[in-house]
């Protein structure tokens, strides 16, 4: 039988129980952007979803397929998370068949259950962290202005040679925050909220997903810091 692992959050509000209502409110739309992580692989890689049978299979795109290996086979143990309505979802289920044509897919079994983690707004500390964002072969330097543990807000600097936005609303990137007292930056995944694009800089929010229990432990000592000060 699979299992679920809980999805961490530090701002998580609710947890549901494990019933059929709850399982259809965390169906994704159709698609909706996933994060999908084998076991035994660190990676979590963007997938999307495209349809599903009731209580049988997902159906999603297979983002291993021009990837370093490992690559998915029939019976591999995988982790979904996404996120739907204002929650955090995820589960862990098996792999249950891979196609190559007419489009590389992994049929996923229905998961027996959906983690889902109603988020609550909280209060979010001005502050003037370094930052770094990786994306296109390119790394834009830039500030976050403020933080909590649901997200925050940043503003890029644009290089003049290269002056288009690389990303938009909606998409999941990796924002490199420099915390004081930590010797090495700190990476978060979340999805980019309101987007602002002026001349030569970004300004954007960037609501967290999933936090390591580390990642977890460091913003909260660091928020508790600057409450104090």
């Amino acid at each position: 039988m699979r299992s679920t692992k809980p999805v961490n959050r530090m701002d998580a509000t609710h947890n549901s129980s494990d019933t059929q209502e709850n399982r259809e409110k965390a169906i994704p739309d159709l698609g909706r952007e996933l994060q999908l992580s084998l076991a035994g692989d660190d990676r979590r890689l963007r997938s999307r979803f495209l349809g599903s049978e009731a209580g049988n299979f997902w159906i999603v795109t297979n983002p291993y397929d021009d990837r370093p290996r490992p690559h998915p086979q029939r019976g591999d143990n995988i982790e979904v998370r996404y996120r739907e309505g204002g929650a955090v979802c995820g589960f862990r289920t098996a792999v249950i068949r891979t196609i190559d044509d007419p489009a590389t897919l992994l049929f996923l079994a229905a998961p027996l259950s959906i983690e889902r983690n109603v988020l609550r707004a909280t209060p979010r500390i001005e502050c003037q962290l370094p930052c770094v964002v990786a994306v296109e072969e390119l790394e834009l330097q830039g500030k976050v202005l403020d933080i909590s543990s649901a997200g925050c807000q940043c503003v890029l600097k644009l290089p003049a040679e290269y002056p288009r936005v690389p990303f938009k609303t909606g998409e999941e990137i990796v924002v490199n925050i420099r915390l004081p007292g930590v010797a090495y930056e700190q990476l978060v995944w979340g999805e980019v909220k309101n987007l602002k694009a002026e001349e030569q800089r970004i300004k954007f929010g960037l609501a967290f997903d999933e936090l390591d229990v580390v990642a977890q432990g460091r913003l909260a000592e660091f928020l508790s810091s600057l409450a104090d000060s």
